[in-house]
């Protein structure tokens, strides 16, 4: 495969300073070359493509790696503004009881809609949150690098923990039926006041068993 390169009017590396009138070289989907631009006039206000071998002329614009969001809950955006001005206890007993009229076409639509304004605001990297586990096949559809964790509840006593985790491993199975080089998945126990003492064990446990990140 022929080189491509990203040429615009600033460059950020990150582990240097800024590059004006820079460029960006892939080789193979890889970044092989960060560096100032190696032929040609300084770059211009057009997204014009670049030389036989492909890639763009961004203009006046700015070039960086891709922005990280380490928490999100994707499926949840079609809630956004949803009750923002209630306690935060009350707040989680009202979102699971509206949860419950949500089906599995809703949760989808809603991480679409997230995954679409990550990317749109330059995010590529995230690591998500699901309960309804639809967001592994989103984010494999929208080109998202993401480890996305299936969340766990489970503070009521009488819930059995064999059964929570017999749970737990049927939606890791399907998601890992998903998983690629960019997509991976992890299991997130929800928390401290919804997670049980026994049960953060024996996810702690499971977790080290199955080489799965948390």
């Amino acid at each position: 495969m022929s080189a491509q390169t990203y040429a615009a009017r600033w460059v950020l590396p990150m582990d240097a300073p800024p590059i004006e009138n820079g460029e960006v070289i892939v080789e193979d989907g890889r970044i092989a070359a960060v560096r100032p631009r190696s032929y040609g006039s300084p770059v211009g206000c057009s997204c014009s493509r670049i030389g036989g071998g492909g890639g763009r002329d961004f203009g006046e614009a700015v070039l960086l790696p891709g922005l990280v969001n380490a928490h999100t809950h994707l499926e949840y955006t079609a809630l956004r503004g949803f009750l923002e001005d209630v306690p935060f206890f009350p707040w989680v007993r009202a979102l699971t009881a509206s949860k419950a009229a949500l089906v599995a076409d809703d949760w989808l639509w809603s991480a679409r809609l997230g995954a679409l304004e990550a990317v749109a605001a330059g995010t590529t990297t995230l690591g998500d949150n699901t309960d309804a586990g639809v967001t592994m096949a989103v984010a494999a559809e929208t080109g998202l690098r993401a480890v996305i964790c299936q969340e766990v509840f489970g503070i009521d006593h009488r819930q059995p923990i064999s059964g929570i985790l017999d749970d737990l491993c049927g939606k890791i199975a399907a998601h890992r039926r998903l998983t690629s080089d960019r997509v991976r998945v992890g299991v997130s126990p929800h928390s401290l006041y919804t997670v049980r003492p026994e049960l953060m064990a024996a996810l702690n446990a499971y977790v080290a068993e199955e080489r799965l990140p948390t």
